[in-house]
């Protein structure tokens, strides 16, 4: 049975693709009985702490452990992360790179598009890319929204935050920024 040691960092864990085989491991050991607790349920109980550094490593980590290997989150929890995600999309949270970097490993996934799509995550993008934010968050921003770009049906709705973002990101001095 695969042991991750308790010294790991979240980063630890995000950087090495690898180790989310350990999560599909404890998936497939657990089975599909009517009380096992699947892989990525105990990072989605820790959104709820008060330690805000534990609630945003927990959402890098199941972002990852949910878009990278097999293990997939169904509709209704997928819903809940998905708002939870949005909710914090504020210019005030010290944390909003982390939650803009889970956004970007959840949206490389085609069928994890649409909830973001559905949800207010748009509106409150482009308000946040509106106030002086750093070319890194703009950085995340653009690709989140390039992201969303590859499913045609979107297309429609994200042409109304070009000219916007394109009005915004004028300013923008980093090469990768103008790049995406």
């Amino acid at each position: 049975k695969a042991v991750v040691s308790t010294q790991s960092t979240g980063n630890d864990i995000l950087m090495d693709k690898e180790n989310i085989r350990f999560f599909e491991e404890v998936e497939a050991e657990e089975g599909e009985g009517e009380k096992s607790l699947s892989s990525w349920e105990p990072f989605l109980n820790l959104l709820n702490r008060t330690d805000v550094f534990i609630v945003n490593m927990s959402s890098l980590i199941l972002a990852k452990v949910i878009s990278t290997g097999d293990i997939r989150l169904d509709g209704k929890n997928l819903t809940w992360f998905v708002n939870w995600q949005t909710g914090q999309l504020l210019q005030s949270n010290v944390y909003l790179h982390t939650i803009l970097a889970s956004q970007q490993i959840m949206l490389r996934v085609p069928e994890y598009r649409q909830p973001f799509f559905e949800s207010t995550c748009l509106d409150k993008m482009l308000n946040i890319l509106s106030t002086r934010i750093s070319f890194q968050l703009q950085y995340q921003i653009v690709f989140c929204l390039w992201l969303l770009s590859f499913r045609a049906s979107y297309c429609a709705k994200l042409l109304a935050f070009i000219k916007p973002t394109a009005e915004i990101l004028r300013q923008a001095v980093k090469e990768k920024v103008i790049r995406i």
